[in-house]
Formats: C-alpha cells, sequence, structure tokens
C-alpha cells in the first residue's frame, strides 16, 4: 500500500508538528532513533528512521517534526502519481499543476522545491552533468557506469514534506 503525501502536512501516518512519540505511534514500525547534536559547530537535528531508514523524520529544538522525507524504494504517491516509479520529468510537470517548481540554486538539476505544496525532492545526479560526462567519456566500462548513472538520475530518489522556514 502505498504512503501518501499530504502537502504542508505529512507523508503517511508521519505529521509536521507532532511529538516523536507520537510520530512512533501513528507510524507504528519498528524506529532507529538518533538524537541531536552537534559537531565542529553544526547542529544535527534528533531523527527517527523508519522501514529500513526510508522514512525520515528530523524534529526541531522544541521536538516537533520539521521535516519527512521518503526514499526510493517506498511506494509514495501524490495526486495519484507515484514520485518514485514515474520519470523526474513527468513528477515536475505533475506538481506544476499544483504550484511553481524552484530548483535549488546549490544544487542545480538535482534539488527541486514546491513552496506552495511545502515539498522537496532530490535526486542523487544532475543528467545534464552526466550526458556531458558521457559525450566526452574515454572508456567503454567508464560510458556503461554513465549510462547506469544516468538511467537512476531520471528518477527521483527523495520527496520531503518541510515546515514553513
Amino acid at each position: 500500500m502505498p504512503l501518501l503525501v499530504y502537502p504542508r502536512q505529512g507523508i503517511g501516518a508521519a505529521r509536521l508538528g507532532d511529538s516523536p512519540g507520537a510520530v512512533r505511534e501513528t507510524v507504528g514500525t519498528r524506529v532507529e532513533s538518533t538524537p541531536a547534536y552537534e559537531r565542529f559547530g553544526v547542529r544535527f537535528p534528533a531523527r527517527d528512521l523508519f522501514h529500513g531508514g526510508a522514512l525520515a523524520v528530523h524534529y526541531d529544538r522544541d521536538e516537533r517534526a520539521e521535516w519527512i522525507a521518503a526514499t526510493d524504494p517506498l511506494p509514495l504517491r501524490y495526486q495519484g502519481l507515484d514520485l518514485f516509479q514515474a520519470g523526474a520529468d513527468a513528477v515536475l510537470a505533475h506538481l506544476a499543476r499544483f504550484g511553481p517548481v524552484e530548483e535549488d540554486v546549490e544544487e542545480p538539476g538535482r534539488a527541486f522545491r514546491v513552496p506552495t505544496l511545502g515539498l522537496s525532492l532530490w535526486r542523487q545526479e544532475d543528467p545534464a552533468v552526466l550526458k556531458k560526462a558521457l559525450a566526452e567519456a574515454h572508456g567503454e566500462g567508464e560510458r556503461r557506469s554513465l549510462r547506469g548513472d544516468l538511467a537512476r538520475a531520471a528518477f527521483f530518489q527523495q520527496v520531503a514534506v518541510y515546515a514553513d522556514e
């Protein structure tokens, strides 16, 4: 059964603004928890991982869910479209029906946001960069590897719902 995306609210049973206890109770699967910590002056939020890490919930300083992300291979749907099985271009076109899609300036070609939905999408590689590398590749092994990377880059690997910043 696919998890559903609820814009500005959550993914599946996990809801933004909920406490860790409430999220754990509603998601109802085995959880791996990491408390908040700081390293080298950078704060890392407390988080819970469910479904073997395929569903992540990050908590703010007040211990409220502020970011909920699903990763492939979880089946994830929004308005009838599986966001991991459909190609990235089809997903972006689908989401553009609900608000403007913004490309992340720090990760062009890889990360996108739909602010009106409080939704972010991410893929590991930028297809344009891979296509350029493929055109310049020298060996068959390198080309084969790049073709595999390019095939994976056609799909998103992570979709997240976030609280307003």
